[in-house]
């Protein structure tokens, strides 16, 4: 794919994420490097109106032990407690995630240890994902549509992660009175950022957030009430309109 189709492709997803309407999915037969491009020339696209890097969010290839990254805006912010209006996405999720705080730069082949002096912070998290495709994508799809990341939104209370176990932290998402997913971390989160940075060579500068998936998504419907709550981290919650 040369260097015009990979533009035409991202601008093709930049409408559908602006006007809620998606595309044709499997259109074009992309490869991991396209993928990869189409997602940077995608962010090309809301820095030219303004966004800002806030952080990134971790996620894997499929069944491997490889990591990529979306990235996060200041337009994907959300407030704690607020309400979600449906009718402004296509098909939209929600995802639980523990949000790290990192306040000093990290580079490549960090370890753990590192990773966990230059955090700041840990706290619970909540991301709406919201694919500009009209049926179930490949993972090449899913990375140049930037895995989907529509907005995101932080609890108020951050811990220091020096201060607790986060390899066993309990988990519970609550949808109204049901609990939709419940269950006990069984990795410590800090490794897989430092994980990331070894494999693909990259570094983060100071002042990101992290985001690190802790469960499945789940199909959002109007009028339902999302309550997260995280052991030692405290609660979250969103309702959707």
């Amino acid at each position: 794919m040369d260097q015009k189709k990979i533009e035409d492709f991202a601008q093709q997803l930049d409408k559908a994420r602006k006007f809620n309407c998606p595309i044709v999915s499997k259109m074009w037969p992309i490869n991991l490097e396209e993928a990869q491009s189409i997602q940077a020339e995608g962010l090309k696209l809301r820095q030219t109106r303004g966004e800002i890097i806030m952080g990134l969010k971790i996620e894997g290839i499929g069944d491997t032990q490889e990591l990529l990254w979306g990235y996060l805006t200041n337009q994907m912010t959300l407030i704690p407690g607020c309400k979600f209006s449906k009718a402004d996405s296509i098909m939209p999720k929600i995802r639980p995630h523990l949000a790290i705080f990192i306040d000093c730069q990290l580079g490549e082949n960090v370890s753990q240890e590192e990773v966990l002096n230059a955090s700041s912070g840990i706290s619970v998290a909540l991301e709406i994902l919201d694919s500009r495709f009209d049926s179930p994508s490949t993972i090449e799809e899913e990375i140049c549509d930037n895995f989907s990341t529509s907005y995101y939104l932080v609890g108020n209370k951050r811990v220091d992660p020096k201060e607790v176990d986060l390899k066993g932290l309990s988990m519970k998402l609550q949808i109204d009175e049901f609990i939709a997913a419940s269950k006990t971390l069984a990795e410590d989160p800090l490794g897989l950022i430092s994980t990331l940075l070894n494999q693909r060579g990259m570094g983060i500068p100071a002042g990101m957030v992290i985001l690190i998936g802790i469960g499945n998504s789940i199909d959002l419907t109007e009028g339902m009430n999302i309550a997260l709550n995280i052991e030692s981290l405290g609660d979250l919650s969103l309702s959707v309109i």
